[in-house]
Formats: structure tokens, sequence, C-alpha cells
């Protein structure tokens, strides 16, 4: 093994890099497609949450004073 290596560097390094270049785009593919996944899910569903029955006289006259404990200063 190591006569061959040391006797056919430029294959070796060759192929060290195509195998690496195969990996790496491999990589990628597998991330676009998940991205493109993910992003056709996101656009297909419906919205979670519509402003349709939202009450804004009433969410005005929430008095959230007093609901945390503690400082308010961060340390």
């Amino acid at each position: 093994m190591k006569k061959f290596l040391h006797s056919h560097p430029n294959i070796v390094i060759g192929m060290l890099a195509v195998v690496l270049i195969v990996a790496l785009v491999s990589f990628y593919s597998w991330a676009i497609g998940d991205v493109f996944e993910q992003m056709g899910r996101a656009l297909a569903s419906p919205s979670a949450q519509s402003a349709v029955g939202f009450n804004l006289s009433g969410a005005s006259k929430l008095d959230l004073r007093g609901l945390m404990n503690g400082s308010t200063s961060t340390p």
C-alpha cells in the first residue's frame, strides 16, 4: 500500500478530491431539499392565529402589572 501511494500520488490525491466533492454535493443537495420541503410545508399550512376574533378594546384594558414577581433588573 505504501508503495502504491508513493508511486501514484496524483491518482490518490485526485480520488480523495473526487470523494470529498461528491460528499459535499450530496450534503448540499440534501440540505437544499430539506429547506425546500420545510418552506413548502410552512407556506401550505394555514395561519395558526387569525386576527378576526381579537378584542382590541378589551386588550387595552388589561392590567398586567404584578404578574411577574421579583426584580426587573438583569444580573
